[in-house]
């Protein structure tokens, strides 16, 4: 694909889901308790980073799906997620892949706490390093025009996935988490945008980083 097409690409996603609500889910445990709304998602627009197609017991099918670590998208055969509207790579590195979508990222030195989170603005710079794959779904909904976006299963612990309680996660620290997440939420803030956390017990809201708000009731008001 040539760099003409690529930047069309991404041209092309920008404002599709002008003034839209989204959901973005993480692959946390927390997941498990909130089983009986979490189906509701099936009619919302939903972004759904990294591995969570290996819980198979996920009662919807996410609008779309992204990889943005390397060790995810080195094995993206694995973790290809049947039924999605649209599939997205987003890594630093080139790669042309059929039913893929490509998305530049900025090299990992670049974080969102240094350099801001990225989607907000008209014209498209390279996402940002938020210390999780969230973030980075998070800046590809911004870009895509979403003006709120509710996080669920995003804990930001080192242990637990939604299909297995005991796997463990990275090992970044918490409190890297947490800066990289003052200033998305900040940035967001300034730009007019909104973010919430509907995630059970999760360390966002615990920590007063953002507001805490029930599934069930994000679903209600969307």
């Amino acid at each position: 694909m040539s760099e003409l097409a690529q930047n069309s690409a991404v041209s092309d996603l920008y404002n599709r889901h002008r003034d839209e609500s989204c959901f973005i889910v993480g692959s946390g445990s927390s997941l498990l308790q909130d089983m009986e709304h979490l189906g509701r998602l099936q009619d919302r627009l939903t972004f759904v980073p990294s591995r969570l197609v290996l819980w198979k017991d996920i009662p919807f099918t996410p609008t779309y799906h992204l990889l943005a670590e390397l060790v995810h998208i080195n094995h993206r055969g694995t973790y290809y997620w049947p039924g999605v509207q649209e599939r997205f790579l987003v890594t630093h590195r080139n790669i042309n892949e059929e039913e893929w979508t490509y998305v530049p990222k900025a090299d990992n030195a670049y974080y969102v706490l240094q350099h801001g989170l990225k989607g907000l603005g008209k014209k498209f710079e390279p996402f940002t390093n938020g210390r999780s794959a969230v973030c980075t779904a998070l800046q590809l909904a911004m870009w895509m025009g979403c003006t709120t976006a509710y996080l669920l299963g995003c804990e930001l612990t080192n242990t637990g996935h939604a299909w297995d309680v005991d796997d463990a996660r990275n090992d970044v620290s918490l409190g890297h988490k947490l800066d990289a997440w003052k200033r998305a939420a900040a940035d967001m803030k300034k730009a007019g945008r909104t973010l919430i956390d509907c995630t059970i017990d999760g360390n966002l809201s615990k920590h007063g980083v953002v507001d805490y708000m029930p599934l069930k009731d994000a679903l209600d008001a969307t």
